[in-house]
């Protein structure tokens, strides 16, 4: 019996031996397809099975880690080239004048960019000083109101109300007591709450006076550009300004509004102190005016309508404080029907294209009767420019 059963469990255990070997025989197959898939020079010298396997592991991940440092090195070479563009990009964009962008001053280049355009700082010295003078005549007013008060008691008012109506009480300096004021004492007491108000009031008047007086004193905004201006002009071909000077603004300006444009018959007669011809003696007048005063202008100069029309203004005006264009127009026979009229349509025409009466189209009229008047020209100059 113990034979036997030694006999079946050896029987046994070979089948078992035998099954193994067939299951690993087709796993060593697959593997040494695959190690001869692999390039040569990759494997090891095929010697011994453990130092083939590790070879050809080796070698795969060396070829990985080779093709990771490549990707990584095209990456790095790729965003400094990147680099190098953008700043080429932008230090052309800084020194290459661009003819629909950029324009020349007096031989000196500056970026006068659609950007830069907008960045126009309006002095506003005029405005401010009249403030300073309005502040002045305020406190003069105040001043002189105090003279009314000598006569009332010093001390406070004190204001309630009982069902509905207003009743005063008068507490003197000094003392903790208060006073009714009957109605009989209205005005007394009219003048003594006028007079707490201008005595906070004066007082306030002259902080404002000393404030704006300090800011007018050390404010100039024409410092800005001198900076620029100041430079010679080798200094400013390579440098661009921050912002637009004002000779910069005054050349764009005249380039865009050329003069003479109108070509009727009629033939101008009268040389302005500038050197060019105008039609009429009141024209000249206009002309001399604010060529003295430094405004620059263009002597009809052309402007389109809203239905397409061109029309030719008396006189196109630049105002370099406001940075605007101003169209004056000068009526010479408004005592004729058909030229007023004629005019009158041609400033409805006007407003419908956008110009505003009185801010950027301004007018001056004379008949046979009313010659030109200078002192209103004067005065609107004055508001608007």
């Amino acid at each position: 019996m113990g034979g036997a059963k030694t006999s079946a469990r050896t029987a046994y255990r070979e089948k078992q031996a035998q099954q193994r070997c067939k299951t690993k025989r087709p796993y060593r197959l697959q593997r040494k397809t695959s190690a001869a898939a692999v390039p040569k020079q990759v494997l090891a010298p095929p010697t011994e099975k453990n130092k083939r396997s590790s070879g050809a592991k080796q070698s795969v991940r060396t070829a990985c880690r080779e093709k990771q440092a490549q990707q990584r090195c095209q990456n790095k070479c790729s965003h400094r080239l990147q680099r190098k563009t953008s700043a080429a990009a932008v230090q052309n964009k800084a020194s290459v004048p661009l003819a629909e962008e950029n324009f020349r001053c007096g031989g000196a280049y500056a970026g006068y960019t659609t950007e830069l355009r907008r960045i126009i700082m309006i002095d506003y010295m005029k405005e401010l000083s009249a403030q300073l003078n309005d502040l002045r005549d305020l406190i003069k007013r105040v001043e002189k109101r105090k003279q009314e008060y000598n006569k009332l008691p010093k001390g406070s008012i004190r204001v309630t109300s009982c069902r509905g109506v207003k009743q005063y009480y008068l507490r003197n300096l000094g003392s903790n007591k208060e006073e009714y004021i009957s109605s009989q004492n209205k005005e007394q007491v009219r003048l003594m709450l006028q007079r707490e108000y201008d005595e906070k009031l004066i007082k306030e008047l002259y902080k404002q006076e000393k404030r704006l007086e300090r800011f007018l004193k050390n404010h100039d905004i024409a410092r800005i550009d001198s900076i620029y201006e100041n430079m010679c002009a080798g200094r400013k071909e390579l440098v661009t300004p921050v912002k637009p000077t004002q000779e910069m603004r005054v050349n764009k300006w005249l380039d865009e509004h050329q003069g003479q444009k109108n070509t009727i018959s009629a033939a101008p007669l009268y040389k302005t102190n500038k050197g060019e011809m105008v039609r009429s003696k009141s024209e000249k007048i206009l002309a001399d005016y604010f060529y003295n005063l430094k405004i620059p202008y263009a002597y009809e100069s052309s402007f389109m309508l809203h239905d397409g029309r061109v029309v030719y203004p008396d006189f196109a005006l630049y105002s370099v404080r406001k940075d605007k264009t101003v169209y004056w127009e000068h009526l010479g026979l408004v005592d004729n029907p058909e030229y007023a009229i004629k005019n009158i349509k041609k400033l409805i025409d006007y407003e419908k294209s956008g110009l505003i009466l009185g801010d950027t189209l301004l007018l001056s009229a004379e008949s046979a009767e009313s010659p030109l008047n200078l002192e209103a020209i004067k005065k609107k100059v004055e508001a608007v420019l």
